[in-house]
This record gives structure tokens, C-alpha cells and sequence, in this order.
């Protein structure tokens, strides 16, 4: 689901975007802050395009690989 967009997580808000675009990367915070927010709908239920899911989703990498989510693709 969150490949697909069908996760039903919120995405950034603008401001956490351009906070985001100025430092060059998400960090932890930036993340619970998605995660902390109710969801937008079921998963599966509802197709809309985000990029907190994707940012969540290259974290998820780099925990369980231990190395960057750059240096793992």
C-alpha cells in the first residue's frame, strides 16, 4: 500500500515540505509527524498520491538493512 498509494497515510503538510526541501532530507520527526496524523481513509480503499509513505517506506530500508536507503537501491 504504500508503494501504491493506497496506503491511506496522510502526506507532509506544505510547510513540513518546504522544511524538508531546505534541509535536503525527512528526518525522524518529520516522519511521526505523518504517522501521528488520522488516516485519510482504510488502506486499500482510496488511491492518492503522497510522498510521507514513500519517506516512511525508505526509513523502513534503512532500519532493517542498516545502511542508506541511497546506498541500498
Amino acid at each position: 500500500h504504500l508503494l501504491s498509494h493506497t496506503s491511506g497515510l496522510p502526506d507532509f503538510t506544505r510547510e513540513e515540505l518546504e522544511a524538508k526541501v531546505a534541509r535536503s532530507h525527512s528526518t525522524d520527526a518529520d516522519l511521526y509527524a505523518v504517522l501521528d496524523r488520522p488516516p485519510l481513509a482504510p488502506p486499500g480503499q482510496h488511491w492518492a498520491y503522497a510522498d510521507g509513505p514513500y519517506r516512511i517506506l525508505s526509513r523502513l530500508v534503512e532500519r532493517a538493512s542498516g545502511i542508506p536507503f541511497g546506498d541500498y537501491v
